[in-house]
């Protein structure tokens, strides 16, 4: 997930941002090994880790962030990324998973890199009428791949497609008499 990529970027955004905080959320074997990069440098104020916090809870971490960031390099369709997005939350992050579907709803980093993560972040902190706007569009493309009925049309449409080519493709039977 490279949180200790993201605990560096952030201190690159906190240097430029005093008054920015970066809260995770979840748990895992290494907690430790982060907190101890977070107090090395010098952020013990300013990250904080909550833990893992119940699933009905989420909703209201994304909708009372500014940014939501996955620093992942190798993800699949990141399901943090997905539930951000239907929040209003813009998403910052490396071209994985659901990221480069959400368009100018999330702020994509072509350079994995702490300075190329912590530019995008500050870009969207920088401007607020902006990261409103990329919250806006997050929201949308977040219903527009994934409400119910717009997912079962879309998947409608790749099956009659498919079965389409697939009766255009087929060998025509030939009756041959002797």
């Amino acid at each position: 997930k490279r949180h200790d990529l993201l605990i560096h970027a952030f201190r690159q955004v906190h240097d430029r941002r005093p008054d920015a905080r970066l809260h995770l959320v979840g748990d895992g074997p290494l907690r430790k090994n982060l907190e101890q990069e977070r107090d090395a440098s010098g952020l013990r104020e300013a990250v904080v880790f909550h833990g893992a916090q119940p699933r009905h809870e989420l909703p209201q971490w994304f909708r009372h962030s500014a940014v939501t960031v996955v620093a992942s390099c190798h993800e699949g369709q990141c399901l943090a990324a997905v539930e951000a997005a239907a929040c209003g939350c813009p998403v910052v992050g490396f071209p994985i998973g659901i990221l480069p579907e959400l368009g100018a709803g999330s702020r994509i980093v072509r350079e994995t890199n702490e300075s190329a993560l912590a530019g995008a972040i500050l870009e969207l902190l920088a401007q607020d009428a902006a990261r409103r706007a990329a919250g806006a569009s997050a929201r949308r493309a977040a219903e527009d791949l994934f409400e119910l009925r717009s997912s079962v049309e879309r998947i409608r449409r790749i099956y009659a497609e498919a079965l389409s080519r697939r009766e255009a493709d087929a060998p025509r039977a030939a009756i041959a008499s002797r």
